[in-house]
């Protein structure tokens, strides 16, 4: 069995990522395409979900629940964070746009896990 840190680097590191992006004053995030809010938000927290499915793999039978409880919990704190950051504000549509990806994230961790035999996650 791999140690407790590699299984939660991925989630702890990707965490950082959405908080370093919410942090960023203005707008959002400029990116060199053009994707609408709502996709990016499901697009980052559905990577979360697999890097959580990951994490909580000893978990086993109510991995899901905890994965989905804990990303809905990081992306309410975002939310919120993202109120005292200037020109920015926290949108209850972006939050369910962060559960709408972290259960497709979750549901295709999950796909995967039984493609490979079993309940023991994603490697």
């Amino acid at each position: 069995m791999k140690p407790f840190w590699w299984r939660w680097a991925p989630a702890l590191v990707w965490m950082g990522v959405i908080w370093l992006l919410s942090a960023q004053p203005g707008e959002g995030v400029s990116l060199p395409f053009s994707l609408p809010d709502k996709v990016c938000h499901a697009g980052l927290y559905g990577v979360l979900g697999l890097a959580l499915f990951r994490a909580l793999a000893t978990a086993a039978a109510s991995r899901e629940s905890r994965a989905f409880i804990l990303g809905a919990a990081w992306g309410a704190s975002d939310e919120w964070h993202q109120s005292f950051v200037p020109r920015r504000m926290a949108d209850p549509l972006d939050w369910l746009a962060d559960l709408v990806g972290l259960a497709l994230g979750l549901a295709l961790a999950r796909y995967w896990a039984r493609r490979r035999g079993g309940d023991r996650g994603l490697p």
